[in-house]
Formats: C-alpha cells, structure tokens, sequence
C-alpha cells in the first residue's frame, strides 16, 4: 500500500527563503521549521492539506514535497 507524504516549511522567513531558491532542511530550520507528514491514505492526505491550507493568513507555510512514498 502507499503511503502519502507531505513536506511543509514552516514559518514566514524559512518559506520565503524556500521560494527563493533554498531547499536544504538545516537552513530551512535556522528560519522556520521544516516537517514531514505521512499518511495511509490519499483521502486522509488530502483532508491534512485542506486543514494547513485553512490556517493561510495564520500560519504561513509552503509545501516542500508531496509524493507517494513509495515513489
């Protein structure tokens, strides 16, 4: 069975340097925080990304990664 993962970079500094270009973790986290998330299913997946997207003007955030893991 596949699993289904997400990776988020967390905070508004460690996103921008992400959008900019940076895509190692342990710079990502001087900035911000960077966090993997699995799921079972593509449903539960697609509820977790649903529940981030809502928290935007919150939280600010960009998904790093999104790929089956098995991939």
């Amino acid at each position: 069975m596949s699993q289904f993962n997400t990776t988020i970079v967390f905070g508004e500094q460690a996103a921008k340097r992400y959008a900019d270009g940076e895509t190692r973790d342990d710079v990502l986290n001087e900035w911000g925080s960077v966090q993997t998330f699995s799921f079972p299913t593509e449903a539960e997946h697609n509820a977790f990304l649903k529940g981030v997207e809502a928290t935007s003007g919150w939280l600010d955030y960009t998904i790093k990664e999104e790929e089956p893991a098995d991939a």
